[in-house]
Order: structure tokens, then sequence, then C-alpha cells
């Protein structure tokens, strides 16, 4: 499979389209870091740190172990 992978953006939706991942988890990790990349308010990057240790942190390992099976 041939891919147009611009930005980040773009390849999560890209292999969301081709059945690579199953989760718009990804594309809320992504607009976060976009969010935070540029304010530094502490109640904010409280509330990105609890979603990446409760969400984005099990997201991942979960994907790695499938990426690894397959």
């Amino acid at each position: 499979m041939r891919s147009n992978c611009a930005s980040p953006r773009r390849c999560i939706k890209e292999a969301f389209r081709a059945g690579l991942i199953d989760d718009e988890i990804l594309l809320d990790m992504l607009e976060d870091r976009n969010r935070c990349s540029h304010i530094y308010d502490e109640s904010t990057v409280k509330e990105n740190y609890e979603r990446i240790v409760k969400i984005y942190v099990p997201t991942l390992e979960s994907i790695l172990k499938g990426i690894k099976i397959n």
C-alpha cells in the first residue's frame, strides 16, 4: 500500500482508513500535543498529563503489541 503521509494527522487518518488502527484516540492525542506546544498553562499541562497516563500510553502500548504480533 502506497501512502501520501505529508503530516501526522494525515498519516493517522490513512492508517485508520486502512484498518491499521481502530481508534480516534490518536487524533485526540495529536490535538492535545498541538494545543500544548504553544500553551504554558499549568492546569492544561496537568489535564494533558492525566490523559497521557490514563489513555494515550495504554492505547500506544496496545498498538505496539498488535504490531509485534503481526
